[in-house]
Formats: C-alpha cells, sequence, structure tokens
C-alpha cells in the first residue's frame, strides 16, 4: 500500500471497528472496576483503610471514564462534520456532556493513580503512621485528584474544546476546523481555526500534567522495589538472628521462611512493574492521538483498544496478591483462575496480606538483649494471664505489635517464625484493633 493510499483510509475511530472496540474495552473495564469496589465492600476492611479508600475512588472515576467512553458515537451529533460508521444519535449538548464527564473521569482516574502510588510511598518506604496518613496524607491526596478532576473538564468547556474528533470515536478534546469535506477529514483547514491558541494551550498543559504525571509514577514505583528488595535482605537476615538466638532445633525453617520471603519480594516488585507498565500503555497512544495531526493508523487501533482498559488494569493487580495468598492456603484454588473466582464470590473468606515494620522488630529485639543485661526500672506490666517475663526461647513482639498496622492489611506479607506468626495473627483477628482505635 502506497503513502497515498493511507491517506486516503479513514480514520479508524470514524469506522464500525472504530465503534465497536472501545464500546468491547469500556465495558470490560466498567465491570472491573464495579468488581474491585464489590470485592472491597465485602472484604473484612471494608473502607477503614486509607488503601481501599483510595482504590474505590479510584474504581469510580474509571468507571464513570469507561462508560461515557462506551457510549463512544452514540453521543455524537448526526449533523457532525465528520462521518462516523457506528450510531450517531446525540446533539451539541450531549456531545459536550459526554466531553466533560470523560475528561472528569479520566483526569480524576489519574490522580487517584498517582495518589495511591504516593500513598504507598509513605506508607511502605517512609514508614509514617496510619493515622498521620489519614489525617494528613489522605486528604491532600484527595483534594489533589478532585480538583484536578474538576479544573480540566471545566477549563475545556470554557473554551468550548470539546467537539467530535476524528481521531477518538467519541466527544474529547478538540477544535471546530473550517471547510471540511465530509468524505475526507484531511480536507478540513485546522490552521484557520479561530480556537487554534485556546487548543494548544490547553494541550501543552495536558501534555505537561500527564508526562509529569507519569514520570512521578514510575519514580514512586521504582521507590517501593528498591525498599523492598532492601527491606527483605533485612527481614531474612534478622529472623535468621532470631532463630539462632531462640536455639530453636528445626533450622529448616530459616530456608522455607527465605524463600518465602523471596516469593513475597517478586509479587510485590512485579506489582510494582505492572501499575508502571499499565501507566504507559494507557495513556502513550492517547498521547499520540492528540499531538500527532495524522496519527498512525497502527496507533488508532491500540489507543481504541489499551485507552478504555484503565479499570481492567488496576482490577488485576488488586487481586494479583490476592490471587497468590489463596493459591497458597487454599488447598481447592491451586490454580489463578479458581482463586480470583473464590476472591469475587467469597472476599470477606480471603486471606488478607501483612507487611510488618521491620525497624520496629529490630529495635525491639536490640532492646531485648539490653534488658536481659541490666533490667530496666521502667520495665512494662504484663497482664494479669502472663506476669513472667519473656523466656529466651519466645522473642518479645510488644514493640512490633504496637507499630503493627491494619492499614497495610491486603498488600503484603512477611514470612516469620511460627511463634511470631501465631501470635501477629491473634492480634490481626482481635477486632478491638483497626486504624480508628490507633493512637498517633
Amino acid at each position: 500500500m502506497t503513502s497515498s493510499d493511507k491517506s486516503s483510509l479513514p480514520p479508524f475511530s470514524t469506522t464500525m471497528a472504530g465503534f465497536i472496540l472501545p464500546l468491547t474495552s469500556g465495558l470490560i473495564s466498567a465491570v472491573s472496576s464495579v468488581l474491585i469496589l464489590r470485592v472491597i465492600s465485602n472484604s473484612r476492611q471494608k473502607l477503614s483503610t486509607t488503601y481501599h479508600r483510595l482504590m474505590a475512588t479510584m474504581s469510580l472515576f474509571d468507571f464513570i471514564a469507561s462508560i461515557f467512553m462506551a457510549l463512544g458515537t452514540i453521543m455524537i451529533p448526526e449533523d457532525s462534520y465528520f462521518h462516523f460508521d457506528g450510531p450517531t444519535l446525540g446533539t451539541d449538548f450531549t456531545c459536550r456532556l459526554q466531553g466533560f464527564i470523560l475528561t472528569f473521569g479520566l483526569t480524576g482516574g489519574a490522580a487517584m493513580y498517582l495518589s495511591l502510588s504516593w500513598y504507598f510511598v509513605c506508607s511502605i518506604t517512609l514508614k509514617m503512621d496510619p493515622v498521620k496518613i489519614k489525617r494528613r496524607v489522605e486528604p491532600l491526596l484527595l483534594f489533589y485528584s478532585l480538583f484536578l478532576a474538576a479544573f480540566f473538564p471545566i477549563w475545556i468547556v470554557s473554551k468550548d474544546l470539546i467537539h467530535p474528533n476524528p481521531n477518538l470515536s467519541y466527544c474529547h478534546l478538540t477544535i471546530i476546523p473550517k471547510n471540511c469535506n465530509n468524505s475526507n477529514w484531511y480536507d478540513c483547514d485546522w490552521l484557520d481555526s479561530e480556537q487554534l491558541d485556546d487548543f494548544h494551550t490547553t494541550t501543552r498543559m495536558i501534555i505537561t500534567w500527564n508526562f509529569v504525571h507519569v514520570a512521578l509514577i514510575t519514580v514512586a514505583m521504582l521507590i517501593i522495589v528498591w525498599t523492598i528488595v532492601d527491606k527483605n535482605k533485612k527481614i531474612k537476615a534478622k529472623i535468621i538472628s532470631l532463630e539462632l538466638k531462640s536455639n530453636l532445633d528445626n533450622v529448616s525453617d530459616i530456608d522455607d521462611g527465605g524463600m518465602f520471603e523471596l516469593r513475597q519480594s517478586r509479587i510485590v516488585v512485579c506489582q510494582a512493574f505492572m501499575y508502571i507498565a499499565a501507566c504507559w500503555l494507557t495513556w502513550f497512544f492517547y498521547f499520540i492521538s492528540i499531538v500527532c495531526d495524522r496519527p498512525f493508523y497502527a496507533a488508532d487501533v491500540l489507543n481504541a483498544i489499551f485507552f478504555p482498559l484503565q479499570g481492567f488494569w488496576n482490577f488485576f493487580i488488586f487481586i494479583y496478591d490476592k490471587a497468590y495468598l489463596v493459591r497458597h492456603t487454599d488447598e481447592e484454588c491451586k490454580t489463578f483462575w479458581k482463586a480470583v473466582k473464590k476472591i469475587l464470590l467469597r472476599p470477606d473468606d480471603t486471606p488478607t496480606m501483612m507487611f510488618v515494620n521491620v525497624s520496629a522488630l529490630q529495635s525491639q529485639t536490640e532492646q531485648d538483649e539490653e534488658n536481659k543485661s541490666a533490667p530496666s526500672d521502667n520495665e512494662p506490666n504484663l497482664s494479669a494471664e502472663n506476669k513472667s517475663a519473656p523466656s529466651d526461647n519466645e522473642p518479645n513482639l510488644s514493640a512490633a505489635v504496637a507499630n503493627f498496622s491494619l492499614e497495610s492489611v491486603d498488600l503484603f506479607e512477611v514470612s516469620l517464625p511460627s511463634e511470631f506468626r501465631e501470635r501477629l495473627n491473634d492480634v490481626v483477628s482481635n477486632p478491638l484493633m483497626s486504624v480508628e482505635n490507633q493512637s498517633p
């Protein structure tokens, strides 16, 4: 096919396939967002954790954007200056409404994606107290997301920049060209538009924000990867030290725990890279569609497939670690799909993953060693059921438990010696211990 033949092709988004692909991808994404909300609402934590609240908010934004993207050409006016093979049943008002709500959902979802990434950094790398995150960080993240979600659509509507776009199968950011030939959109005079200056200003603003947004997400996830790998080494070394100091006979537990930690670290690293990959897959081809006057035909096809799928990527990443735990704790769910089925049908019976404050565990172990050689006058009182001091074969976990937070439930699990694990499980199962009851 020659270049002249390619230029005579109509934009992919104006074809029937260009209507069907975003419709399919948008519906898949919308259903995926609903499934995330269902898992959260039926889980044991529900909306008691910052992680679940951020995920639920992001899923709501994704659901809104996916539905209006799936509507496609249906909301485009029938007398549009571009011909679309898909059904065009709308008016100028429905076109603007579609572009406004679509921009609201896309911007809010992208901002929540960034907020979630840096929440992970605060929780995992900076080891911020969960209540401080809830009271100080979470409101800022939500304000940032809601402000941008409202600002961009209001700005675009105020500049009258929402119209049918031949590069997309729905009303979105573009200008009204002049001298259009309905049979060939390349004949339109785009440079003579009175909106050209506003369009260029808005486009530069959106592209700049999107590139900064993608870069910040990538940086956040790389920071988390570095933190998890480094922390895994410290956990493994400390567990070996605790096992030896406790004079445990079963030394094989060290190797088993170390192998589990390595697998757990791989899950966390994989999730971080999946967030990065999902972000780039979603936005890369969209950048091309709004930057280039005549995007590549293949780029149009890929944009129609991947751009509406943000909710699907979020769902897959959200259940990835849960599916891993189900497969390793339930003999009847050894395959990935059986694990996903259990998560969807019985989310309240799904095991949760924990991330324990390693520094607290280390500092408490060092304090225990000092207390053995020089008992402190300020030794904390023990409960009535346990008046004796911990023996050499029973490491004290008071500091680790005090610093443990249900904010990180559903995220990670650290392999610990059996007596550590049993005592932590007792704490997690205690309904009185929740984020709401923790002191700052």
